[in-house]
């Protein structure tokens, strides 16, 4: 991982790309930079609305002084959004096969052009934290939470209410994510999905401890 404590080499490269706005975090896992204009580089605009990442990849590792990357970083396209002549790839990228929670993006326009590049770049060698709380471990959790929530206990499928909404469980899926210290660490994300009013609940556990966490709620 780049250390953008080296203020020389970081300083030259950024006057290189010579930014309208930037800004940038680094710990001893993780860079984050933001490039607003400038001479940022160029993405191959067919390959990437494709959900092809080796232009992205390739544009990060010509930046490496500022963007952090490494060798054997693995990346993939998320969403594609796209608006007349300008278009945003949202990618992602996986550490050790388990998918990074935040996302990054690179906006371009029809020339290929970089506009914008906000990355966030993890290094794999400084990730040791693995999951020992597997999936139906993490299931058990997540109803525990739900059912302190909801006041019922969910299985599978769960009627609330007079106008019957049914309300059910997704399959677990890993991630790793950021806690409140800082920290990076793998969790299972649950969903509670109903048919009439999509995503209802939301519940993380702690894929080394079982911790449960109710994360997000709609009316």
């Amino acid at each position: 991982m780049v250390d953008l404590g080296h203020e020389d080499t970081f300083n030259a490269a950024l006057e290189q790309i010579s930014p309208v706005a930037y800004d940038n975090y680094s710990n001893h896992y993780s860079t984050f930079i933001e490039l607003v204009l400038g001479d940022i580089g160029k993405v191959d605009v067919d390959a990437v609305l494709a959900g092809d990442v080796t232009s992205i990849l390739k544009l990060l590792e010509n930046r490496a002084e500022v963007t952090g990357i490494v060798p054997g970083v693995e990346l993939e396209i998320v969403e594609i959004r796209s608006n007349q002549n300008n278009h945003t790839a949202i990618y992602g990228q996986r550490i050790h096969g388990i998918p990074f929670e935040l996302t990054s993006n690179v906006k371009f326009d029809n020339t290929g052009s970089v506009k914008r590049l906000s990355s966030t770049l993890i290094d794999p060698s400084k990730i040791d934290a693995q999951p020992t709380v597997f999936e139906p471990e993490a299931v058990v959790h997540a109803k525990s939470e739900l059912a302190n929530d909801l006041g019922v206990y969910i299985d599978d499928i769960v009627v609330l209410g007079e106008q019957a909404i049914y309300e059910r469980i997704s399959p677990p899926t890993l991630y790793f994510g950021v806690n409140s210290d800082d920290e990076l660490y793998p969790f299972w994300l649950i969903a509670l999905k109903s048919e009439k009013q999509g995503l209802v609940r939301e519940v993380t556990v702690d894929a080394r401890t079982g911790q449960s966490k109710l994360r997000q709620l709609q009316p």
